[in-house]
């Protein structure tokens, strides 16, 4: 009982804490995604219209606002939650004889790199799948599609934004149109990488005995 304890206790086994948190990031997230992207939504259609604002519409635009906002920061839980869970569970495979093409603490700084971001932390989550045993090349796979989702998407968010900011109102309207649909369809990676990851929770605590 002593070595079990013992074990679990061992700092580098922390990453089912980190993934709870991000379950949580993902759930928040998803709802927030839809909420957001329906409000921002109507609100364009109200620009688009040259409708004169009311009481109505203000407070559409203020619940849009909010819905954003929630969202924003679901989005940079999620995010922080899944930089701790890459990195606890990279030092947990290493502790395991697991050969990783990139140190444990890549989890966290990969996503500050330029470019080479898209791809950086997705790797030391590959690698670390490759403890799920006979069902490592399906968790691979999982994480790549989830990852795809996430990368592609957080991109087209900052091509809606430039355009937001530009100078023409075409521009800006096209822009509005993509950021809303986006953040709608976010509902996909944020679930995907929470039963993904879930998964792999699950396939490292069964190797904590």
């Amino acid at each position: 009982m002593s070595d079990f304890r013992s074990i679990a206790s061992d700092p580098r086994n922390k990453f089912s804490v980190w993934y709870r948190s991000l379950s949580g990031a993902a759930l928040l997230g998803a709802v927030a995604s839809i909420g957001a992207g329906l409000a921002v939504f109507s609100v364009i259609t109200i620009l688009m219209d040259g409708q004169t604002p009311n009481a109505s519409q203000t407070s559409m635009t203020l619940t849009a606002a909010l819905a954003l906002f929630v969202f924003g920061v679901a989005n940079l839980w999620f995010t922080v939650t899944l930089m701790g869970f890459g990195f606890r569970a990279a030092q947990f495979a290493k502790s395991r004889g697991v050969a990783l093409r990139l140190a444990p603490g890549w989890a966290i700084g990969g996503w500050f790199v330029p470019v080479a971001s898209f791809v950086l932390p997705y790797l030391v989550l590959k690698d670390v799948a490759s403890l799920s045993g006979s069902e490592a090349a399906v968790r691979q796979r999982s994480i790549l599609s989830f990852w795809i989702w996430w990368v592609v998407l957080s991109n087209l968010i900052n091509v809606g934004v430039r355009l937001i900011l530009s100078q023409t109102i075409e521009d800006q309207l096209t822009g509005w149109k993509l950021f809303a649909g986006t953040i709608a369809f976010f509902i996909v990676p944020f679930m995907m990488g929470r039963k993904a990851l879930g998964q792999l929770d699950a396939d490292l605590r069964a190797l904590i005995v």
